[in-house]
């Protein structure tokens, strides 16, 4: 390092002071800068430096202080070389300012300097020595972050987004978790990550999280882009845009924002009455009832031309080699009716009995599946696209980031549902939500801290195992960071406390005491649910069509009957009267 010292050329030799310190650079960032205290216009360059923005943790500086007596002593001390030549400049708390000081006995001593603060005082640290027998020697942590831990009660400003000013008074202990709950989980995160850096925080309250207007920002990121904050005490999403005004620097909780809802039965979006059997077991049912009516019409053909008359007796006629009657026939037994046919021959009745049983057997199975289906709830709605697709009306908790997404949806699936929140109304507080969610047939967008909370007080255990809350929701990511505002010299500082933090169980530990989890299902009660129409819905609209159809075959057999009969010259709008004859009786 001596050699060093006295061989290498200033960098004022090297850049000369006509070429400033912006042409210095090679990289943008770990860029390794030398500078000699004894050079001439040191401190002028230093300054500029500084107005640059250079004393940060993206570029080390190795400053030699070498000015001796011809003795070998020290000219003057390092306090008033080092120190003087940087205690006007903010060197940042994260900066790798190092002095390497050149003692008696060509040794060098090496001191980091730093500042909390852009007016605070400099503080140095003894880092290590350097000889030319041991070479460098570090007697101090080498990150500086490590070294740097204890800020010593240094003040931050904080920013944090309340809604309620009630909540201000709340935030240090377990009161009314349903309102500002985001924040105030956030909050204990980050005064355990203050406490841990022995520092204090000014919190700056926002009734919002910021939205950019014209390239600025309001609500509590404005009081970042501004510079009035230093951290964030309220989560934020990740997102490519603030990073001009943010460093994410830790993750929080997993912020969910799902659509909750009762599941509605299956016949609010199935119909129930194709559900019992499977398309194997509909097609082979088809083909059973084609084999059926093949095999009387040809017992009817058979039973024509053996049986010469029926008694007069005979209750039922003997079956009709006509299609339709024998088609008839079938749909009647398929639907436990009575039969006005029935085959003469032995064969024949064994055909119909072994029909009958077959028929028996599949309506037992389909009655029993469809009062099983009746009290089951519907799974299907398992993304947003089904959600839209659904008959449920949509609703939405009223807070700043709901408002936000709903009127900024990033998707064309998002934008469809967005379509139906539209009203003012559409937007309500946490408990008049799940009040509508108690009857079914409505979904509420909010997020589960505060959800899942009012639902294990006001939903009972039948509810809460009807209970589905959507995996898809409306914000693009999920991932609620800690942020703090760009080019914070103690960012990583922060993120290294937070992580420590996260591995002594304290994150986790105060996530638990302030969220909830969702409710568990643990016994589901025997309830019986009445039917509603909307359950016999598709047996009606099966009775229109069916009656419709019949109106429709009735006008063509009257319109058909009337052109046959006057083809054949018979008007049928005359009705001659028929006289009813007189009787008289003569003894």
């Amino acid at each position: 390092m001596k050699e060093a010292s006295t061989n290498f050329q200033c960098l004022i030799t090297v850049n000369p002071p006509d070429r400033p310190v912006s042409k210095w650079f090679v990289t943008t960032q770990l860029q390794l800068f030398v500078v000699d205290l004894a050079c001439p216009d040191t401190r002028e360059r230093l300054k500029e430096a500084d107005g640059m923005g250079l004393f940060n943790g993206n570029y080390i500086w190795l400053v030699f202080d070498s000015a001796k007596e011809n003795n070998g002593t020290k000219l003057v001390s390092y306090r008033n070389t080092a120190v003087s030549a940087f205690e006007d400049l903010y060197v940042t708390a994260n900066s790798q300012v190092n002095i390497a000081t050149e003692m008696a006995g060509d040794r060098f001593e090496l001191t980091g300097l730093y500042k909390r603060y852009a007016m605070g005082k400099m503080i140095p640290e003894k880092l290590g020595y350097w000889t030319k027998d041991d070479g460098l020697v570090f007697t101090a942590e080498k990150s500086p972050f490590l070294r740097r831990q204890n800020l010593q009660g240094h003040t931050f400003n904080a920013t944090m987004v309340i809604t309620n000013d009630r909540s201000l008074k709340l935030l240090r202990d377990l009161g009314d978790p349903t309102t500002d709950t985001v924040s105030k989980v956030y909050f204990a995160f980050i005064e355990l990550t203050i406490e841990a850096m022995n520092a204090t925080a000014h919190y700056l309250i926002s009734r919002k999280w910021g939205e950019r207007i014209n390239g600025s920002y309001d609500g509590m990121l404005g009081y970042v882009q501004r510079g009035e904050a230093d951290l964030l005490a309220s989560p934020v999403i990740m997102s490519a845009v603030r990073l001009e005004i943010l460093q994410y620097v830790a993750y929080g909780l997993k912020i969910r924002l799902p659509f909750i809802f009762l599941s509605p039965q299956l016949s609010y979006n199935n119909n129930v009455y194709l559900l019992p059997f499977g398309m194997d077991v509909w097609y082979c049912t088809l083909a059973l009832f084609v084999s059926f009516v093949i095999i009387l019409r040809f017992i009817a053909v058979y039973e024509e031309g053996i049986i010469d008359d029926v008694p007069i007796t005979a209750v039922k006629k003997p079956v009709s080699k006509s299609w339709s009657d024998v088609i008839m026939m079938n749909i009647g037994t398929i639907c436990q009716q009575d039969i006005y046919m029935e085959p003469k021959s032995a064969g024949g009745r064994v055909v119909l009995l072994q029909m009958k049983i077959t028929i028996l057997f599949l309506m037992v199975s389909y009655s029993a599946a469809i009062l099983v289906l009746l009290q089951t709830p519907d799974r299907s709605i398992k993304d947003l696209m089904s959600l839209y697709k659904s008959n449920l009306k949509l609703g939405v908790h009223n807070t700043p980031y709901n408002r936000f997404y709903f009127t900024h949806p990033d998707t064309p699936v998002r934008k469809l549902v967005a379509t139906k929140i539209t009203k003012e109304e559409d937007y309500m507080t946490a408990e008049v939500g799940i009040q509508k969610v108690r009857p079914g047939f409505f979904a509420f967008n909010i997020d589960t801290v505060v959800g899942y909370t009012l639902i294990r007080q006001m939903l009972d255990e039948s509810e809460k195992c009807r209970l589905q809350a959507l995996e898809e929701s409306m914000i693009p990511n999920n991932d609620a960071m800690i942020a703090v505002k760009k080019n914070f010299p103690f960012a990583e500082l922060t993120m290294i406390m937070n992580r420590k933090l996260h591995e002594r169980g304290l994150i986790t530990r105060e996530a638990r005491r302030r969220t909830a989890t969702k409710p568990i299902c643990l016994e589901r009660p025997m309830t019986y649910i009445s039917i509603a129409p909307i359950d016999c819905e598709a047996a009606f609209v099966f009775l229109g069509y069916g009656m419709t159809l019949s109106v429709i075959i009735f006008i063509v057999e009257v319109f058909v009957g009337r052109k046959k009969h006057k083809a054949k010259g018979i008007n049928i709008t005359t009705f001659r009267r028929v006289t009813t004859p007189h009787f008289e009786y003569i003894d």
